[in-house]
């Protein structure tokens, strides 16, 4: 860097300031889709709160089973997969029901959501419980991605417990 900049300042910040804002943008873009539903009358639920994408093309490290990074902060990546399964064994992801899509990725999420496209969100929205129709799945994407937990649009009547720190 040292030598671009004594030969072209221009340059050289751009070298350095393009990189650092797109990795930015992508990792803004990825923290939305990964925490932007919330269950309306438990916002720190964390199976409605964090994306589960199954089948989807690309999953790095697992991070497609997102909720296990919060319900298992220490988990290694490697057990994601193991722990999924047996917390969908136990009924964890049937109570909300979780946010969970079939076949997409986070970027195409990203995409929907922004642009407001719940018909194609709930296309690719997966129900493990089997009885939400195509409708209300669009009823829970519009509730789910509407709910604020803090500032002044956040329902005041929900009292949180601080279910997000565990001992």
């Amino acid at each position: 860097v040292y030598l671009l900049h004594t030969f072209h300042t221009e340059f050289a910040l751009w070298y350095a300031l393009l990189p650092l804002g797109e990795n930015v943008l992508l990792l803004a873009c990825i923290n939305w889709v990964w925490h932007g539903f919330l269950n309306h009358k438990d916002p720190e639920d964390d199976y409605v709160g964090s994306v589960t994408i199954l089948e989807g093309p690309i999953n790095v490290q697992e991070e497609d089973y997102h909720v296990i990074h919060h319900r298992y902060p220490g988990a290694h990546w490697e057990t994601h997969a193991p722990l999924f399964k047996k917390d969908y064994a136990e009924g964890k992801y049937h109570v909300g029901p979780a946010t969970m899509f079939r076949k997409t990725h986070v970027f195409e999420m990203f995409f929907l959501m922004i642009l407001g496209e719940y018909d194609q969100m709930a296309d690719r929205m997966f129900d493990p419980r089997g009885i939400w129709t195509h409708a209300d799945k669009i009823n829970a994407l519009k509730t789910r991605l509407r709910t604020c937990w803090w500032g002044p649009r956040r329902n005041l009547s929900i009292k949180l417990s601080g279910k997000e720190v565990r001992k």
